[in-house]
């Protein structure tokens, strides 16, 4: 995801109206089913069940990285 900002200035000095638009978006990637949005972020819910290994896995499974939140 990205800020993206979009400017759409007149064609010429003569033109009307003499204003100048601009704005301003953020693109957001979608999550997959069972994830949480956070921000740019894609998480999943903590699982206190799941092994260290297994969490892993499913993570290089989904291209996905393990993120401590506590530590952060």
């Amino acid at each position: 995801g990205a800020e993206y900002v979009v400017e759409m200035p007149p064609i010429d000095s003569t033109s009307q109206p003499s204003y100048k638009y601009s704005m301003s978006f953020k693109a957001i990637p979608s999550c997959k089913e069972n994830q949480i949005q956070d921000e740019f972020l894609c998480i999943w819910p903590k699982n206190e069940a799941k092994m260290w290994k297994e969490a892993t896995e499913i993570c290089e499974k989904d291209e996905g990285e393990l993120l401590d939140y506590e530590a952060q």
